[in-house]
């Protein structure tokens, strides 16, 4: 299964959680994992 979706819009989230619970049958674990590129390196390096 694959699912485009744009993290910063509610509705692509509801769409995405709704895809997924029926194509998996449910939920047991949920990893928040979503990246933005940008500056990259060990926290108290970045500049922002």
């Amino acid at each position: 299964m694959a699912c485009v979706a744009d993290l910063s819009k509610k509705e692509d989230i509801d769409k995405f959680i709704t895809q997924g619970i029926e194509f998996l049958g449910g939920v047991d674990v949920l990893i928040n994992n979503a990246g933005v590129a940008g500056q990259r390196g060990p926290v108290e390096e970045l500049d922002y």
